[in-house]
């Protein structure tokens, strides 16, 4: 599978799995676990970033489903970017905050983070921007 990543390289894309930790539903003992959702992401060489709708859960630390379902999304779509799909075509994928420090970043990133802050610290409404 490298040579499909190396092409895709060529084209100035790269295919990611990724995770990120949410807190779970209270359990019978009023405890709130934490749990990992996998999903894929997109990255240009420019930064921009798309993010699968389509996510697993890992509910428990033995269990790798989750993971292994978003690891073979992975491979199917790097060989739909090789047929020359794009994630911005598809309502499959959700634009996501661009890579940090990247070009994209510096052109649109920083100020949509600095606007969600106001917005989340409840400085602004969101309808204001």
């Amino acid at each position: 599978m490298k040579t499909v990543q190396m092409l895709l390289r060529l084209l100035g894309l790269t295919v990611e799995v990724c995770s990120d930790v949410f807190a779970g539903e209270i359990d019978e003992d009023g405890e709130c676990p934490d749990y990992l959702m996998f999903y894929v992401t997109i990255t240009t060489d420019r930064g921009d970033r798309w993010a699968s709708k389509a996510g697993w859960v890992r509910k428990y630390l033995t269990d790798g489903q989750a993971e292994a379902n978003a690891e073979a999304l992975a491979k199917q779509v790097e060989l739909f970017l090789l047929q020359g799909h794009r994630p911005k075509d598809s309502a499959k994928w959700v634009k996501a905050r661009p890579f940090y420090g990247s070009q994209a970043w510096a052109a649109y990133g920083e100020a949509d983070q600095v606007r969600d802050e106001k917005i989340e610290d409840g400085l602004v409404e969101g309808r204001d921007f």
